[in-house]
């Protein structure tokens, strides 16, 4: 790997997060991916307005994207969002009632899903995460989680009485193990 005019001799490792530069393919189908906004961030560019010039900018996008991993840093323009205020509830003219949103530019979020594709990769292939993890994965959802946890829950709930009355039955067997051996018992 180049660094600048020093030349880095850094082997792969299946175990680290090697950053591997972006290939404009990459970026293209990670720009298409997004949803087709019309709402834009501090630029005032919409998604859809991107997404249509995609062949005209993947090339700079994907030189300037390189240079953020290769630089180990997160353009400053890119971290700007427009924030809006959005209402959600009863009285327009209490403040309270609104929540913000914050717009950010395609561009920072076309960056941030090329690293979160590969930080997830990394993360799912080396098993970093427990099957516990639910939030931010495929496939799982607070509705797993909460299948998980009833789960769980209801085999502690199945063993404790399965337990329990294995213990009962023991008893209920060495109590009659001994009236057997009784020959005054009742029975």
């Amino acid at each position: 790997m180049v660094f600048g005019s020093h030349h880095l001799n850094i082997k792969e490792n299946s175990k680290s997060m090697y950053l591997h530069p972006i290939t404009e393919n990459k970026e293209e189908k990670v720009a298409r991916s997004l949803k087709n906004k019309s709402s834009a961030g501090i630029d005032g560019i919409p998604d859809y307005i991107v997404k249509l010039c995609i062949e005209l900018l993947k090339v700079p996008l994907t030189n300037i994207y390189n240079a953020s991993l290769e630089l180990g840093t997160f353009p400053d323009k890119l971290k700007i969002a427009k924030v809006i205020p959005v209402h959600k509830k009863e009285d327009t003219r209490d403040i309270n009632n609104y929540r913000p949103i914050a717009l950010l530019s395609i561009f920072s979020k076309i960056l941030e899903k090329l690293m979160y594709n590969r930080l997830i990769a990394f993360v799912e292939g080396n098993g970093v995460l427990t099957e516990d993890q639910h939030g931010f994965r495929t496939k799982k959802s607070t509705e797993t989680a909460l299948q998980a946890s009833w789960l769980h829950r209801a085999s502690t709930i199945l063993n404790t009485f399965y337990y329990q009355l294995m213990h009962i039955t023991l008893k209920n067997a060495e109590l009659l193990k001994h009236s057997k051996l009784d020959k005054n018992a009742p029975f």
